[in-house]
């Protein structure tokens, strides 16, 4: 597996791809917004055998949370 990739059901994939919620560094989940439809795990469940890079993981989350420089992309 790409170590970039989450697998998500539909609403949490929205969710994480408007900074709704975000995963902090021990994969918990940090909601942001309001969250519509139902309740999120308070951790991500993770497959031994996926192992996701924890630099994407803060990419992500230090983009939501305006640490990062856009002008560039």
């Amino acid at each position: 597996m790409e170590p970039n990739v989450l697998c998500l059901c539909p609403n949490c994939h929205v969710r994480l791809d408007i900074g709704a919620i975000v995963v902090d560094d021990d994969w918990s989940i940090i909601v942001r917004a309001a969250v519509l439809g139902g309740n999120v795990r308070p951790k991500l469940k993770r497959h031994r055998k996926h192992k996701i890079h924890l630099d994407y993981v803060r990419y992500h989350r230090k983009r939501w949370h305006g640490e990062l420089d856009l002008s560039d992309e």
